[in-house]
């Protein structure tokens, strides 16, 4: 459980600025690298959790050792550490093609105080993209097509309602 992670392949090496590939993979390669990289997407935050913990069991927070670690300390690791583990900066990052400025991630005035609905559409386009690439609709029967369909009649419903 607590084994260094590696990639799992000698053709590719990692650095501070990213992925090199040294020789070409196969497609059952490139598909092995994905656990080896969210294993070190996944644990950045362990890792950076443990020595702010570290720190704060040693020196403490405001001169107690043993406090808990609160949020403005966590954002200050962030900051020493140069590390932004917000999915929201990746998400915007991806979809401006370019990592996201602070200024990038300012919510749009015109939608303060709403509740941000997206995480919920997301869930169902990431759903649905898996669908497509496993095939669904060119193998679905049709009653397994009028099961999606009836499932999705509640989201057909509410839209309806908010158009009017």
């Amino acid at each position: 459980m607590n084994q260094p992670i590696q990639l799992p392949n000698h053709k590719v090496t990692v650095s501070r600025l990213g992925m090199r590939i040294i020789d070409p993979l196969t497609p059952e390669e490139w598909q092995e690298l994905a656990a080896g990289i969210g294993g070190m997407a996944t644990s950045i935050a362990f890792i950076v959790g443990d020595w702010l913990v570290y720190g704060q069991t040693l020196f403490g927070t405001d001169g107690f050792p043993d406090k808990k670690v609160d949020s403005p300390s966590y954002q200050l690791a962030i900051k020493a550490t140069g590390l932004d583990m917000s999915t929201r900066r990746l998400r915007k990052s991806l979809n401006l093609g370019r990592v996201a400025t602070d200024a990038d991630l300012e919510p749009d005035p015109a939608d303060k105080g709403q509740l941000n609905y997206i995480p919920f559409v997301n869930r169902i386009c990431c759903w649905w993209r898996r669908l497509q690439a496993e095939r669904f609709l060119s193998n679905a029967t049709k009653a397994q097509r009028e099961v999606i369909c009836r499932d999705l009649e509640p989201i057909i419903n509410i839209y309806n309602q908010l158009k009017q």
